[in-house]
């Protein structure tokens, strides 16, 4: 199914295309496809459409014009980074199984992050051929177990990836980073910034050891324009932007797109980032055996809670 929206092809000139298209494909394929000049009637749609039942619904309908309104959006979900919608797939399976969320649809998981059904479906068909996915009495999907291969390649990719903003004080001699940040975040009243790093890993892990804050880490769905000068210079007038070493900075502001996966945990006034954004802040800040070691530690405790029947 093909919806050309905004375009400047006449009906037409779709038709003749379509005529060309034919001649180079059996009958049988090309009667399995459809081009819709627009986003069609729900009622045009039922009656042209030749595809499953389940998607000739409002339910699809609905899906697909929320779509089209994501792709046509001056800023769409997951920026340009190439793989970034099966990036967020597997990021959300991956902390659905340690939430122990249990099982859902291919649909449940597209819906949740946001992405292309057929994007969300190939993520838990490569999972699958690899053995990682349990399937349920009803079609539903969850991973049997921590995709430990998949995780290296996705932490890899998301470093590389995300879009970060150093900051670095022009102060030496400043109060502790959990007494400010912390204070002048809650006055921001934003609930699109989380706390991440060592201060976010704390509250998932409390006995991440680590001397001291590094730095401040902060996660921002969105782009750099959603979080400007003016915005950090709320937290601490003293930010100046920097480049070089990460972990010489003082503040880092990571940019993850406008994502559903990244589910904040609220502890107050303040929101804190998932588990796996810490661990990656963490990964980016060399602190790698502490970040190993909070990550066994959630995937023991996961796995020992689906033995023992006891939630996590």
């Amino acid at each position: 199914m093909v919806v050309l929206v905004d375009s400047r092809i006449s009906s037409e000139a779709v038709h003749t295309e379509m005529q060309m298209f034919r001649s180079v494909l059996r009958d049988d394929l090309f009667s399995r496809i459809d081009i819709f000049n627009g986003l069609p009637t729900l009622e045009k749609f039922d009656h042209e459409f030749d595809a499953p039942q389940q998607l000739q619904t409002t339910e699809f309908h609905t899906y697909l014009l929320n779509l089209i309104q994501q792709e046509t959006a001056p800023s769409r979900p997951y920026g340009s980074a190439p793989g970034g919608g099966k990036d967020a797939v597997l990021e959300f399976l991956i902390l659905s199984w340690l939430r122990s969320d249990g099982g859902l649809s291919t649909a449940d998981v597209q819906r949740h992050v946001g992405v292309s059904y057929p994007t969300a479906a190939a993520v838990i068909k490569d999972l699958e051929s690899s053995g990682y996915i349990e399937r349920g009495f009803n079609r539903s999907v969850e991973l049997k177990r921590f995709p430990w291969t998949e995780w290296r390649s996705w932490s890899a990719r998301t470093i590389t990836s995300r879009k970060t903003v150093l900051y670095q004080s022009t102060v030496r001699h400043l109060p502790t980073a959990e007494s400010w940040v912390l204070i002048r975040l809650k006055k921001l009243g934003r609930d699109d910034i989380a706390v991440g790093g060592t201060l976010g890993a704390a509250k998932h892990f409390p006995m991440l050891d680590v001397v001291g804050t590094p730095r401040v880490d902060l996660v921002v769905l969105g782009e750099p324009r959603d979080m400007t000068e003016v915005d950090v210079a709320r937290l601490d007038p003293t930010l100046e932007r920097c480049t070089g070493n990460e972990a010489q900075a003082s503040l880092a502001v990571h940019f993850v797109g406008r994502r559903k996966t990244s589910r904040f945990l609220s502890d107050g006034d303040i929101l804190y980032a998932d588990p796996l954004t810490c661990i990656v802040d963490m990964y980016e800040l060399g602190l790698e055996s502490q970040a190993n070691e909070m990550l066994r530690h959630l995937v023991d405790a996961r796995s020992k809670s689906a033995t023992t029947g006891m939630p996590t």
